[in-house]
């Protein structure tokens, strides 16, 4: 399964118009890395985005198309933003979109809590991590 990589940091964090005149785009990459207990095995795919939607100006649905997937299991950070925004671009390319809601946050509760009623009643299935492996033993047993 290919893994999203975000290469950003908030614009206004790098780019401060009144005294800059050269592109933010150099502070603006290679912030951002792997967790020890996260890093990607040999031969996974690495996607490297550069907006909140994981599919924005990247390969993903193409190779996401290449391999026959039709369900995205999303998790992250940034609730509101990153996550929000690639279900619903990922509904909007007919993906079914799962996201586990102890598996994402972001700083704001509200907004957290928020943009789950909203994907949970629009785009996407909104469970537990729990609940989610607890469907695919199931399927598992009863070979699905």
């Amino acid at each position: 399964m290919p893994y999203t990589f975000p290469r950003f940091k908030r614009y206004s964090d790098v780019y401060n118009t009144k005294k800059q005149t050269q592109s933010p785009l150099p502070a603006l990459l290679n912030t951002t890395q792997f967790i020890e207990e996260l890093q990607p095995e040999p031969g996974e795919i690495i996607v490297e985005k550069t907006r909140y939607s994981a599919f924005f100006r990247t390969d993903l649905k193409k190779l996401l198309g290449e391999r026959g997937v039709k369900t995205l299991i999303v998790t992250g950070v940034g609730t509101n933003a990153c996550v929000e925004t690639t279900c619903r671009e990922g509904f909007m390319h007919d993906y079914y979109i799962i996201v586990p809601d102890d598996l994402v946050a972001t700083t704001d509760s509200e907004l957290h809590d928020g943009s789950l009623r909203d994907l949970d009643r629009y785009f996407a299935v909104v469970a537990s991590s729990a609940d989610l492996l607890r469907v695919w033993e199931e399927n598992a047993q009863n070979g699905c």
